[in-house]
């Protein structure tokens, strides 16, 4: 297991992951049920085609574009309700 930042003292950016391999049909969802929902095309996250990225940010920062190079950012968020901010991307693999 990675040790990764304490949040109490968070500073840069941390990057968690994209997690791809959405194959089982996503269900419908309502959105009240939710803070907040983000809404994409129905084949985005279909397979291995698409993917959730997410990364811890201190407030005011961008996620570190490394992470993001290879990938074409279809929607983001910001979640700003804490520190460090959460940012919350759907992305698909960047046509050369």
């Amino acid at each position: 297991m990675q040790q990764r930042q304490r949040l109490d003292n968070f500073k840069g950016t941390e990057h968690l992951g994209v997690f791809v391999g959405h194959d089982a049909p996503l269900p419908k969802c309502r959105a009240s049920d939710f803070t907040d929902v983000i809404t994409v095309a129905p084949d985005v996250l279909t397979g291995f085609k698409g993917g959730v990225m997410v990364d811890l940010v201190e407030p005011g920062v961008a996620p570190n574009p490394l992470h993001r190079e290879f990938h074409e950012v279809i929607h983001e968020k910001t979640y700003k309700d804490f520190s460090p901010w959460a940012v919350v991307a759907v992305v698909v693999p960047r046509v050369a």
